[in-house]
């Protein structure tokens, strides 16, 4: 073993040995889903939703008439409009509210987690709409009209309790039928949703958007659908729920059955002495379908059983503020024609990660932001706390593991440089507490102003936007209250930022540059003086006639009109159709871009104020469409799982926007329906450093993309005595070359012992802290991929 004693600051360079690492297939971590929250912790029916032929129990909504404890601090008003982009009178506008799980409650912690919304309201002549007092959280609005159909998110706060929206109907293609029983009964109140189309999964909040629910009859229809084969999810209270096989839009006879499926017990049980634990929330999660978990309470046996629980594979966990499971989750296979075992969950007390958000200048606590941690080798392990008047938070009952750590990435008043948000990782040990994780932010100065109408008066709900004229591009919001304010203290003092204030209806154009921190730079007036009120509407189809479906885009030609790159843009729906609401007055460019396609320019349109312009007829020509397929694998020849793959076309001036897919579990990925053309394919995958390129022409198969695995240090920090420190912090940051942003590693092991990646090739130095210690740097040198330097012993000296 080599070792490094290192007296306070001494700086001593390290020989490194060049050794191929070998690494087993890597899953990348998804993006925590916002079922996942541990502050989601509370009593729950038995809902497991199923994959391919199971059957579990997911209970239809609930009616309730009131929101409880949920603080009505909102306003919701609007237009909606027709496919064909004319006002729809009459449509029915409702929500459903959920209270946010993305985020620790500041109050009303004893909210239900969703519940009905107080509706409907119906449009007028005009198609406009309003619906007063809305409950802080998150929100689903629909719209529905004998035309299509339209449902859209938004987040109610205290900081934004007015939302103005246009809402823009869907129409396009309709698939029904009947939910039934094993009886041939018909179920009302089952809740359908789409999961795929075409073998594609719909993105985001599966369990909320376009889902209907079934009449009493069973019978239910499924609107506003582009064509093709639609996988759909179906379940409903006392049924075990299932995933069809494809369905195709055009039909009205789709029959799905629901049955029961199997019931699965579970108890909890404290590792220590194998005694029951209740009140410990139990998650029942689909292995490979990214869909709510069925969560129940642990009784006082320690019990939770789950029923109607269909075939398919599973992964069970633990939330709770405490415990944490004593290994990783439980995976296991259900067949409903077998009785399941009893599975018996292991807890015990789960680790802490603690700090404070901090004022840079002052030292006090920044209270109500909510810091947040991921845990980086489990999908959808989250956990959030909010920081209290003392800028204090806790997130308890982590599971063994390494978490990364971030508070919000935006704090109001305090400019964050470069733009991203700060991030420390934590290795956490079972039932471990690592203190003094904490994020120090400085405030900035004051760019302030009001918002006024053509009138003069003030405007509430407007938005307000501002961005830097030179260096980070840093692109922050606000929306005015009552009086029409405005505050931004995101930016230094003597940065120069551009302006833009809008509500649907006008727009301020581009004001600025304003010097921060200047005479004058606190009082600013920004006048809504353009009509944005106009619309543009049409169709696209393809050279043969048929609907085509992508995104269009209205790009401005003037100046004004291109900050902050907010330009009109909507998606075609089911029949090609397309509305871009809330165009301002000026002359656009048309294109067409779709899905990892390189965009083609269309139409150039001239828009008056308020104007409608409509009945566009614009045809994309995407030529031949093609596959591509391969594998991602390392550079021994072992294949990648979950690898998220890119393919972005050449078009010589650049790569268009990319397809992306992700890799299975062989490490396989197909791409369907790409234009001809030259593609560069590239992945991205936890503890790989990059992945070589391959350039490759659609139609190709067999593709291998390699990826290289990054770069390794590993050894072990004792203290002044000559023992193992079980607690320190170790930073990775740049030696020589361009600065980047320090990598934070809260180590907490017993034996004082550090494994972690390096950022990729470079020169990178370890800086080691401890408390009552000196702290103490190690110079790697230049470091290379797939390169391990193993051993170092960093022995850190007592602090006078």
């Amino acid at each position: 073993m080599r070792k490094w004693v290192l007296s306070g600051m001494a700086v001593i360079g390290v020989a490194m040995i060049l050794v191929v690492v070998l690494r087993a297939p890597v899953v990348s971590p998804e993006k925590p889903s916002d079922a996942n929250s541990m502050e989601e912790r509370q009593a729950a029916p038995a809902s497991v939703p199923v994959i391919a032929e199971t059957t579990v129990e997911l209970p239809a909504p609930e009616p309730a008439t009131e929101l409880p404890n949920a603080s009505h601090v909102g306003m919701l008003r609007g237009q909606v409009i027709q496919p064909d982009g004319h006002p729809a009178a009459g449509a029915e506008v409702r929500y459903t509210w959920k209270r946010s799980v993305r985020q620790a409650p500041l109050e009303d912690s004893d909210a239900e987690l969703s519940a009905p919304g107080t509706g409907p309201a119906w449009t007028d002549e005009a198609g406009h709409f309003e619906i007063g007092a809305l409950p802080r959280g998150e929100l689903y609005i629909s719209a529905d009209h004998e035309t299509g159909h339209v449902t859209t998110r938004r987040q109610v706060t205290a900081d934004h309790p007015l939302h103005e929206i246009t809402l823009v109907l869907q129409g396009g293609m309709s698939l029904g039928g009947k939910v039934v029983g094993r009886d041939g009964k018909g179920i009302g109140g089952a809740k359908i949703m789409r999961l795929a189309r075409n073998g594609r999964g719909i993105w985001g909040y599966k369990s909320e958007g376009g889902a209907v629910l079934s009449d009493d009859t069973g019978t239910f229809q499924l609107r506003s659908l582009e064509p093709g084969e639609w996988t759909l999810h179906a379940s409903a209270a006392g049924y075990g729920s299932v995933i069809t096989a494809p369905l195709p839009t055009g039909i009205d006879n789709a029959r799905i059955v629901l049955s029961e499926g199997a019931a699965l017990p579970c108890q909890v049980v404290r590792q220590a002495d194998g005694s029951p634990v209740a009140g410990i929330a139990v998650t029942l999660a689909y292995k490979a379908e990214d869909l709510t978990p069925a969560r129940l309470i642990s009784d006082g046996e320690g019990l939770a059983t789950f029923t109607a629980v269909g075939a398919g594979r599973y992964v069970l966990d633990i939330e709770d503020p405490h415990y944490a499971l004593a290994g990783p989750p439980i995976e296991l296979t259900i067949d409903p024609s077998r009785k399941p075992d009893r599975v018996t969950l292991h807890v015990m007390e789960g680790g802490e990660i603690r700090g404070h958000l901090l004022d840079g200048a002052t030292g006090a606590g920044i209270p109500d932001r909510v810091i947040r941690a991921w845990e980086q080798t489990r999908d959808h392990s989250y956990a959030s706390s909010a920081t209290n008047e003392d800028g204090a938070y806790v997130l308890s009952g982590l599971p063994q593991g390494t978490y990364t750590v971030s508070p919000p990435n935006r704090v109001p008043g305090y400019p964050q440089d470069p733009p991203i948000r700060q991030r420390e990782t934590v290795a956490l040990a079972a039932g471990q507490v690592s203190e003094g994780v904490d994020f120090t932010l400085t405030a900035g100065a004051t760019l302030a102003g009001i918002v006024l109408d053509d009138a003069g008066n003030p405007v509430e709900g407007a938005t307000v936007r501002s961005n830097a004229v030179e260096g980070r591009q840093n692109l922050a919001e606000f929306y005015t209250q009552a009086d029409g304010r405005f505050y931004f203290g995101d930016y230094s003092e003597g940065e120069a930022i551009h302006l833009v204030a809008e509500t649907p209806a006008s727009r301020s154009g581009l004001v600025g540059p304003f010097v921060v921190g200047a005479p004058g730079s606190d009082d600013i007036t920004l006048s809504l003086a353009l009509d944005c009120s106009g619309v543009i509407a049409g169709r696209v189809v393809n050279r043969s006639g048929e609907p085509f479906s992508c995104k269009v885009m209205a790009l401005a030609t003037e100046e004004s009109l291109q900050f902050p790159v907010m330009w009109p843009v909507g998606e075609t729906d089911g029949g090609g159709y397309f509305v871009l609401p809330n165009v301002c007055a000026g002359t656009y460019t048309i294109e067409l871009v779709p899905r990892s396609n390189a965009r083609q320019q269309a139409r150039t349109v001239a828009v008056s104020p308020g104007e409608s312009v409509l009945g566009l007829s614009l045809v994309y020509d995407q030529g031949e469409l093609l596959e591509l397929s391969g594998v991602v694998e390392d550079t021994e020849g072992n294949r990648i799982a979950g690898a998220h793959v890119r393919a972005g076309l050449d078009s010589g001036q650049g790569i268009s926007p990319p397809a992306m897919t992700t890799a299975g579990e062989g490490g396989e990925f197909l791409f369907e329906e790409l234009p001809a053309g030259t593609y560069s394919v590239s992945a991205n995958a936890a503890g790989y450093a990059r992945s070589e390129d391959a350039k490759v022409a659609a139609g190709e198969t067999g593709v291998v993309v390699v990826m290289i695995g990054a770069p390794q240090v590993s050894g072990t920090v004792t203290g002044a005595d000559g023992a193992p420190l079980g607690a320190f912090i170790l930073t990775i940051q740049v030696s020589e070359g361009i600065p980047r942003n320090p990598i934070v590693h809260h180590i907490a092991d017993a034996g004082g012992h550090f494994s972690v990646d390096l950022p990729g090739q470079g020169k990178w130095t370890l800086r080691v802290e401890a408390e009552g210690h000196l702290p103490a740097e190690v110079d790697l040198g230049r470091v290379y991929d797939e390169m391990e330097i193993a051993d170092i012993e960093i022995a850190l000296q007592q602090a006078p």
